[in-house]
């Protein structure tokens, strides 16, 4: 007898970092609760899989912060919440590490979650509680990890017919469904001794790859924290023809090269990096840079 087996696929969500800010401790009732319209701040690319905020920045003695979990499907999931490390490339971009790399600048030593798994019906809530158990004697600087929040797949229920006579050498097909596994991973900031930030702008060229007017922009880490925010072109008028949100030069990287997409037919003679807060508001300058 044969058996034919029809699984899912297993898709992986690119990381994400959004401007947003991590919900202080007891924001969010400890249990699955409903909730009556998926935030605005909450990331959901896909499979009813949706949270808030995407991006936490925890001090060391600060109070912890919370992520939620929201399930804006129509069908009952579990969800596994795991602890990663993942290194940078030249770009900036995140990257899995090699087998027996070490990670100086993990923060997963001194961070707490809970709960590690939690089963939500379709428009419940959970908060995924994050404390930083770090001594108060740690160097000023920035360590980072990543929580990967992952759907476990289920496989869906067989539907309870009466077996039909079988015919003489006709071959019996079993089918079994099994859903997709979602998975989004977010970083994890843990800064230590009341580390300074600082950005500057380095270069900016134009990228002679780009099939659209872009800017190759270098930025570089001045302090001992990386800084969160919005990259800016503006052309001569005064008016901005080019927006790059969620930028930041990670330790332990002092460089990044960013891909800065423009607009109009007017040429950019100025760069800003600014401050950008959860609701995408202008912030303090950072950093300037006057085109050559």
């Amino acid at each position: 007898m044969k058996t034919r087996l029809a699984f899912g696929l297993l898709a992986a969500a690119a990381m994400l970092a959004l401007p947003l800010r991590a919900a202080q401790d007891g924001a969010d009732a400890d249990g699955p609760l409903p909730f009556d319209a998926l935030p605005a701040d909450a990331a959901s690319p896909f499979g009813g899989m949706a949270i808030s905020p995407t991006r936490v920045v925890l001090d060391a003695g600060g109070r912890g912060a919370s992520v939620t979990l929201y399930n804006s499907g129509g069908a009952p999931v579990t969800y596994r919440i795991d602890e990663v490390e993942l290194g940078l490339d030249q770009q900036g971009n995140y990257r899995q590490l090699a087998e027996g790399e070490p990670a100086p600048w993990a923060a997963t030593p001194y961070l707490r979650f809970s709960p590690r798994q939690v089963t939500l019906q379709p428009g419940q809530r959970q908060s995924v509680r994050i404390i930083a158990r770090a001594p108060r004697d740690l160097p000023p600087g920035e360590l980072r990890s990543h929580l990967s929040i992952s759907s476990i797949p289920l496989v869906a229920p067989v539907e309870d017919k009466p077996a039909a006579a079988e015919e003489p050498g006709k071959e019996r097909t079993v089918a079994v469904t099994v859903g997709l596994d979602y998975r989004i991973t977010i970083p994890v900031l843990l800064r230590t001794g009341q580390p300074a930030g600082g950005t500057a702008i380095e270069a900016a060229l134009p990228d002679p790859e780009a099939q659209s007017p872009a800017l190759l922009v270098t930025l570089a880490r001045t302090g001992q924290r990386s800084d969160y925010g919005v990259l800016r072109a503006y052309d001569a008028t005064g008016a901005e023809i080019g927006l790059l949100r969620g930028v930041a030069v990670l330790p332990p990287s002092r460089t990044r090269v960013v891909r800065l997409p423009l607009q109009g037919d007017h040429p950019p003679v100025r760069l800003t990096y600014a401050e950008e807060d959860a609701g995408a508001l202008k912030g303090a300058v950072l950093a300037e840079f006057t085109m050559p």
